[in-house]
């Protein structure tokens, strides 16, 4: 998954969104415009 939402980058491997390398696009500016996550351990509340 933090492959995918462009967190993390692959060692081996490319991964490809809508033709583009996440390798050598913005990461922040396509986690803000192209993908949510929610946390399963987000500590929010107590």
């Amino acid at each position: 998954m933090s492959l995918m939402a462009g967190l993390d980058v692959p060692k081996n491997g490319e991964i490809f969104y809508r033709g583009e390398n996440l390798k050598n696009i913005d990461r922040d500016q396509f986690r803000r415009a192209h993908v949510g996550m929610i946390f399963q351990s987000y500590y929010l509340l107590p």
